[in-house]
């Protein structure tokens, strides 16, 4: 993936993260780790064809301290 796409793609990860903190609901992206990528792949049937980068984890609404 070119750095372009990589930076555009994050950019798009941090806006549906700012619309979900405004709805009331949390969010968390992680990062994969080439060791787990098999694990991954196996367990949801990714296609080889795609490379895991993060997935961003949606929680249960929160209430601002």
């Amino acid at each position: 993936m070119r750095t372009i796409s990589r930076h555009s793609t994050a950019i798009a990860q941090y806006a549906v993260w700012l619309a979900l903190v405004e709805k009331g609901i949390g969010a968390n992206l992680q990062h994969y780790n080439p060791l787990i990528d098999e694990d991954i792949r196996t367990e949801w049937n990714v296609p080889p064809s795609l490379k895991l980068r993060a997935h961003e984890f949606r929680c249960y609404p929160f209430t601002r301290q």
